[in-house]
């Protein structure tokens, strides 16, 4: 049912005229959640151990890595358009900022996910390993995508202020990400305080940016949106660096 029936579905939206198509799938994706939500403990719990864990860690993180080079596409496009000092400025602050949430991906996220993965098996939490492998990394992947929407748009027109739609996509995407990561993180009981706070003021910070976009250009929006990332990358180096010294 979920695999069959859900594909003859996505199928068949081919079929449908826009914008009902974008209703038949959503409506695809909350039978899949729903199918999800109600299978039994019991079979998710057999399912855990026949789990690869090391490979679903790098399916999660790869997943995250293909929507990140898209939004590298989206910022060459944006750059290609118009050759000026302000546009490459705006597109090599994307850079920074695509690149630190990458970077963060490779060296650390994708460990931390094997080891969260590797203990919700051990305290046998089917449904942590159903949120966290099914559900979560959506959310994730909307807000990356959400953040490269907003990216592009500020790329083209760096000197104007963000349109709101665009505001919205650059804060809100970089807000959810990190609203999704603190989600994860609890879901894998990994979370400190520290971290939880941190992760918080991130997310505030980043939803600032969308009432204070009117009053700033664009560029000034991406700088904003690459300072908390790069920031986060400092926290979580110095922290790896106090835990390695303990």
């Amino acid at each position: 049912t979920y695999s069959a029936a859900t594909a003859l579905i996505w199928i068949a939206s081919i079929w449908v005229p826009q914008p009902a198509q974008y209703f038949v799938w959503a409506a695809t994706i909350v039978i899949e959640i729903a199918l999800l939500g109600i299978r039994r403990v019991g079979g998710l719990r057999l399912l855990m151990d026949q789990m690869a864990l090391d490979h679903l860690a790098e399916r999660m993180g790869l997943f995250t890595l293909i929507v990140l080079g898209e939004s590298l596409i989206v910022t060459v496009t944006g750059v290609s358009d118009q050759w000026t000092a302000i546009v490459g400025a705006t597109a090599v602050l994307g850079f920074v900022l695509i690149g630190s949430i990458a970077w963060t991906f490779l060296i650390q996220t994708t460990v931390a996910i094997e080891h969260g993965l590797r203990g919700l098996r051990e305290r046998r939490d089917a449904r942590g390993m159903r949120d966290t492998v099914m559900y979560l990394p959506y959310f994730l992947v909307v807000g990356i995508t959400l953040l490269s929407t907003g990216l592009g748009t500020a790329v083209s027109h760096p000197e104007h202020p963000l349109p709101i739609g665009a505001a919205v996509a650059l804060g809100g995407g970089l807000g959810l990400y990190y609203v999704t990561n603190l989600v994860v993180g609890m879901r894998y009981g990994q979370l400190t305080v520290g971290a939880l706070v941190w992760t918080l003021a991130s997310a505030a910070v980043a939803l600032l940016l969308i009432p204070v976009s009117s009053l700033i250009s664009a560029i000034v929006a991406v700088a904003w949106a690459a300072v908390i990332v790069v920031a986060n990358v400092v926290f979580a180096n110095v922290k790896r660096a106090a835990l390695s010294g303990l």
